[in-house]
């Protein structure tokens, strides 16, 4: 064999494993293509352990992600993103939780069943 062919080969196999760590990535972070999203904001009394990049689930399901988290006065504003498909209602309850042994926190969200829709513009108050 030449050196052309050896290094084809090596180039086509860098290549392939490439992509495949790639594709590895998008599947384990679970990312989503073509899913809106909107961004909202709860004010907390203390969020313990919970991170940027932790989960928001809403009854369950894992709905979004924790994108930030900054002191606001006497409290915490976490900002999360949800998809489009869940609709809050003006009684929807936040509440930071625990997700296992180790202490992982996340966002639990119950949307609540009032007729009216939570106003998405202004944050309101979470428990711990």
């Amino acid at each position: 064999m030449d050196n052309r062919t050896i290094e084809l080969r090596v180039g086509i196999v860098v290549a392939i494993a490439a992509i495949i760590l790639f594709l590895g990535i998008i599947w384990i972070k679970e990312y989503r293509f073509n899913v809106e999203r909107y961004k909202y904001g709860v004010l907390f009394p203390n969020v313990g352990a919970l991170g940027v990049g932790d989960p928001v689930t809403v009854l369950g399901v894992k709905k979004g992600t924790v994108e930030s988290i900054i002191l606001s006065g006497g409290d915490v504003l976490v900002t999360f993103n949800l998809t489009t498909d869940v609709q809050l209602k003006k009684d929807a309850k936040f509440t930071v939780m625990n997700i296992g042994l180790m202490g992982e926190r996340f966002v639990d969200v119950s949307p609540g069943h009032s007729p009216e829709l939570l106003d998405l513009s202004k944050p309101v108050e979470g428990f711990y």
